[in-house]
């Protein structure tokens, strides 16, 4: 086992990789959490549509359904 210098160089050396690891830590938590946003984010978006478009396209079939029925009632 070494003892003075060779130690206190190889720990100040292990100390300074270690910011460099935690930022990539760092980085990779923080891109990964930017992506399950922006996918969360997208997909509400995208339900939101869907069932805007799903609603409007229901209240146009019953209004054409009820139109039709009113024209054929009073002919």
């Amino acid at each position: 086992m070494t003892s003075g210098p060779a130690q206190r160089d190889r720990s100040q050396g292990n100390r300074r990789r270690a910011p460099t690891s935690t930022t990539a830590g760092a980085a990779w938590a923080w891109a990964w959490a930017w992506a399950w946003a922006w996918a969360w984010a997208w997909a509400s978006a995208w339900a939101s549509a869907w069932a805007s478009a799903s609603a409007s396209a229901s209240a146009s079939a019953s209004a054409s359904a009820s139109a039709s029925a009113s024209a054929s009632a009073s002919a």
